[in-house]
């Protein structure tokens, strides 16, 4: 009995001794991690928060690990690594001493990555009252964020009550008053859209200080010229809606577009010159390969309002043998992988073409590249393959357990990517064939109007070639005394494209002029 007493003593005695040694090190462990991490060595440090985390008895350690790996991560410049375990962090819930700190990483991180999808999305379902904790810089992003994906889940009034939420002084405030022009264009008809025009405007009158840098302005202010021109066209207002895309800077991002889209401002205002000088533009060399089909359905209706029904029909024929053409390439495409599996083979088609089989047309492949969404899943792609091969180059974590971690969930998020890049391909695949199956209809009506009234000029007694013949070739009209007039010779000059202008015969009634730019 005595023995079995002093046993019990001893091993009593010899656990009190050890517990403050394990605490020791325990407490070694952090704050060495601490001393790496302030030192600039983050490979080390994240190497042993990541320990800290998973062995760790003392809970704080393990939670303040937590967040220092993450931040460890994204000062090596491993920004979707790090958001994994920031996101970690947001799942674990707002009792997490570093809940909000973490959430507020996270929406920094959407800007570093350009991810306009995936976090967003994380942050938007997370969403809750403890939002309004964050520092007011944050919130108001998150408000513009949750802004964003209500309006492309289709809930304009949800989108319009969050983007309203974001202030002058925020960073996002020219994004969120852009975007609420957009939605009040179409939800609240003539009345929204003057109240965007206010919107675009106000952008426009937007300038950084030394206190205030708004995130994307030129980009944003650039996209509200182009919505200007647009909305101006929706209100009746063409010659405005042309003097806005006009104000589109020659080359950039969306000039095509302002080109093609002018041409219909200018064809409303009744300068069928300036919408047919537009569409010479971007028939040039800069311009091939471009998917613009309803510009020939604009150039057959120009040749229409002036009765030159031959150059109608051939238009119309070259709208079918190149668009209609493509339409039923891209739809036997459609057909024959619609399955979740076949996914991954639509981002092929953009990043492969030379190795992928089926082939997308090259004018619909250029056109799906020049889609912001795309360009931001593919970008986000090639962002997960950068950190996996530099995850893999890390000497200090070969074979370790935060290696093939961060490896795992890099590969579960690039499959994911895969398929969400994939599925949205094919979703705009859709979208870009009944467009052209909407104008291949425009098309019909074209030609069945065309044929009517070319009977009825025949009926008259009227020939038009000797209408025609009877007119003389007119210069187009310079805009002022600094203009220069220069006949078109065939060739196209990188200075002279978006100022061609045409004078078009007639085989109407009122004729007016020569053709020729």
């Amino acid at each position: 009995m005595e023995q079995r007493v002093r046993n019990r003593i001893v091993f009593t005695v010899c656990l009190a001794l050890m517990m403050p040694a394990m605490a020791m090190a325990q407490h070694s462990g952090i704050n060495q991690s601490i001393r790496h991490f302030n030192d600039g060595r983050f490979p080390e440090a994240a190497f042993g928060f990541y320990d800290v985390a998973a062995h760790d008895h003392v809970i704080e350690n393990r939670l303040r690990a937590e967040f220092y790996l993450a931040r460890s991560l994204q000062r090596m410049g491993l920004p979707r690594s790090s958001a994994f375990f920031y996101a970690g962090i947001m799942n674990q819930g707002s009792n997490h001493p570093y809940y909000l700190r973490s959430i507020q990483e996270l929406v920094e991180l959407i800007e570093v990555m350009g991810d306009d999808v995936f976090l967003p999305v994380m942050i938007n379902r997370e969403y809750n009252p403890h939002f309004a904790n964050l520092p007011s810089a944050t919130l108001y992003k998150v408000n513009y964020l949750i802004g964003l994906i209500a309006y492309r889940q289709e809930r304009p009034e949800d989108a319009i009550s969050f983007l309203r939420a974001v202030p002058r002084e925020s960073e996002y405030y020219a994004k969120a008053i852009y975007l609420s022009g957009i939605i009040r264009t179409f939800l609240e008809a003539r009345e929204g859209a003057l109240r965007a025009i206010e919107a675009y405007e106000e952008v426009l009158a937007l300038r950084d200080t030394e206190d205030l840098t708004y995130w994307e302005l030129e980009n944003t202010q650039e996209l509200s010229v182009l919505a200007l021109a647009r909305t101006h066209y929706t209100l009746g207002n063409y010659q405005e809606s042309v003097d806005w895309y006009e104000k589109i800077e020659r080359y950039s991002t969306y000039w095509d577009f302002a080109l093609f889209e002018m041409g219909w401002s200018a064809f409303m205002a009744n300068d069928h010159g300036l919408a047919m000088g537009t569409l010479h533009t971007l028939r040039a060399p800069q311009f091939v390969g471009m998917f613009q089909p309803e510009s020939v359905i604009l150039k057959g209706t120009v040749y229409y309002t002036k009765c030159l029904y031959e150059e109608v029909e051939r238009e119309l024929e070259a709208f079918e043998s190149r668009y209609v053409r493509m339409a039923e390439q891209v739809m036997q495409i459609l057909e024959e992988h619609e399955d979740t599996e076949d996914f991954p083979l639509y981002l092929a088609m953009l990043t492969e073409p030379e190795i992928t089989t089926p082939e997308l047309p090259l004018a619909v492949r250029n056109r799906l590249l020049s889609n912001h969404r795309i360009r931001s899943l593919l970008g986000y792609l090639e962002l997960i393959d950068r950190e996996m091969e530099q995850v893999r180059r890390v000497s200090v974590w070969e074979g370790s357990g935060l290696q093939r971690e961060i490896l795992m969930d890099l590969e579960a998020q690039r499959e994911q990517n895969v398929l969400a890049t994939g599925q949205f391909i094919r979703a705009r695949l859709n979208a870009l064939s009944r467009d052209v199956q909407n104008f291949s209809g425009q098309a019909q009506i074209l030609r069945f109007e065309s044929s009517r009234a070319e009977m009825r000029l025949i009926d008259s007694g009227v020939d038009p070639q000797t209408r025609l013949l009877g007119q003389r070739l007119l210069r187009p009209e310079l805009p002022g005394a600094h203009w220069e007039y220069w006949s078109f010779g065939g060739e196209w000059w990188v200075d002279e494209l978006g100022y061609y202008r045409y004078t078009i015969k007639s085989a109407c009634d009122a004729p007016a002029g020569a053709a020729g730019p």
